[in-house]
């Protein structure tokens, strides 16, 4: 998925999870996988659109909000910094799935900014991050995005900056499927 194939990566992924040992995962083993799924499932669409991605991967044709939050909710605790992608990927998935509740959201993205990133260092993923609820802020409006987010957005694409361990998607990939309205 790093590498932008991710008709590739939904075969792999789905070898993966047809073996016998992927039905000896624990519980937070298992989220770790669905939160791959959710962001190949992001990635096919926007890349493929929603007739391909059934067709390309029939097993990641939908996801489910209910289903993904069950899923994920272990993660939400987790101190690993999985959290943040739970959070991006759900943003990304309301806009695509039921923007309602995006409003709603939104003022979770912003706790978990004002809780946790306040302080903290400026990394590729609170960049990222900042940058995705200030999109969600403004409902992904294109101007008023894009305003906001300029200097941020120079973080994704500087030499100076690796993909870091919580990018399953590399973070400029990501900004370009948005597609801002």
């Amino acid at each position: 998925m790093r590498l932008g194939n991710y008709e590739k990566a939904g075969e792999i992924l789905h070898q993966v999870t047809q073996t016998n040992q992927a039905k000896l995962l624990d519980k937070w083993q298992t989220s770790q996988w669905y939160l791959w799924e959710g962001y190949l499932y992001y990635a096919l669409l926007r890349t493929e659109g929603q007739k391909n991605v059934a067709q390309l991967a029939p097993r990641y044709a939908t996801v489910q909000l209910p289903e993904f939050d069950a899923y994920t909710q272990l993660l939400a605790k987790d101190k690993q910094g999985y959290q943040i992608q739970v959070l991006i990927l759900k943003t990304f998935l309301l806009r695509e799935i039921d923007k309602t509740l995006l409003s709603h959201h939104t003022k979770r993205l912003y706790m978990y900014n004002q809780r946790h990133l306040t302080n903290a260092i400026d990394t590729k993923t609170s960049n990222f991050f900042r940058m995705i609820a200030n999109a969600a802020a403004v409902d992904f409006d294109s101007a008023k995005t894009l305003k906001r987010v300029n200097t941020m957005n120079d973080t994704l694409t500087s030499p100076d900056h690796f993909l870091e361990r919580q990018e399953l998607i590399p973070y400029h990939r990501l900004w370009k499927m948005i597609k801002i309205d």
